[in-house]
């Protein structure tokens, strides 16, 4: 019988840490079709280097060459499609196995819609050995705030009181010390209400009887939100986001505010009150 012999990954000593990663430009004041070159350096030993433009990979081509061990970018008759932002990756290699590449990188969600102010989790999975992971949002690097904490080796990315700002797109980058690659985007829906809000027009400090006020409610909501009026804490029969009190009179002065609610989250958010104040017509005396 054929004994099955597995292949052990080829571990390296241990060397410095990576740090003081920097990168430097021949000039970032170019002419169209002019050449520029990007320098990339970093304390440690026995370094792999990786350039990305804004989240994606840089790649040598016709017009882009990696040379010096990658640490030199030459970017040949740039375009004003070269501006960047470009980053210059260091990582250390540790292991050596020709069987863990990375690949199959996915991203799920615990949730894709969302009200304001709740809370997700980013999921990211790889197939691979040794891997290391690294959130983006959009073309910047998401890192541990007081909202976002990255957890489990950073493969687990939660978001605290999300608000419309952290719609993504959101990758997962994946690298090890010989192959990376990154997840499709995913997005998340921040469905509302949120952001409500009331406007008076014409805005003034008083309204004389027989004036036509239009009172405008908007907040951020997907669906679009549905509104209800209050005057004084009582609910008014208006159900459109504009309210309009046409030949107004004295007895309708006070608190106007406006609720907006969404009929998918089930979820309502109420404006602050603005105070609407008529005065009685003046009086006219004829000799």
């Amino acid at each position: 019988m054929a004994t099955r012999v597995e292949k052990k990954p080829l571990c390296l000593s241990p060397t410095t840490r990576v740090s003081n990663v920097t990168v430097t430009a021949s000039s970032t004041d170019l002419v169209e079709f002019s050449s520029v070159s990007l320098f990339c350096s970093s304390s440690g030993s026995s370094l792999s280097f990786l350039w990305l433009n804004g989240s994606s990979e840089v790649t040598a081509s016709d017009r882009v060459q990696l040379t010096d061990g990658n640490t030199t970018l030459t970017i040949v008759s740039v375009t004003r499609y070269d501006q960047g932002p470009f980053r210059c990756h260091v990582v250390k290699p540790l292991c050596l196995s020709p069987t863990a590449r990375v690949s199959n990188v996915t991203v799920t969600a615990s949730s894709t819609d969302l009200v304001g102010f709740s809370s997700v989790s980013l999921f990211c999975s790889s197939s691979g050995s040794s891997l290391s992971f690294l959130w983006l949002n959009g073309s910047s690097e998401v890192s541990a705030s007081g909202r976002v904490q990255l957890t489990d080796g950073n493969t687990t990315l939660t978001i605290v009181s999300v608000t419309r700002y952290d719609q993504g797109p959101f990758r997962c980058h994946v690298f090890n010390s010989f192959s990376n690659g990154t997840s499709a985007p995913i997005n998340l829906s921040i469905n509302g209400p949120e952001n409500i809000k009331l406007t008076i027009s014409p805005s003034q400090k008083y309204y004389v009887e027989g004036s036509n006020i239009s009172l405008m409610c908007s907040a951020v909501s997907k669906p679009s939100a549905l509104f209800q009026w209050f005057l004084n804490g009582g609910l008014l029969s208006d159900t459109e986001s504009d309210l309009r009190l046409i030949n107004i009179q004295e007895s309708q002065s006070g608190n106007y505010s406006c609720q907006a609610f969404n009929n998918k989250t089930l979820s309502n958010q109420t404006s602050q009150p603005s105070v609407v104040s008529v005065l009685g017509a003046p009086c006219h005396f004829f000799a």
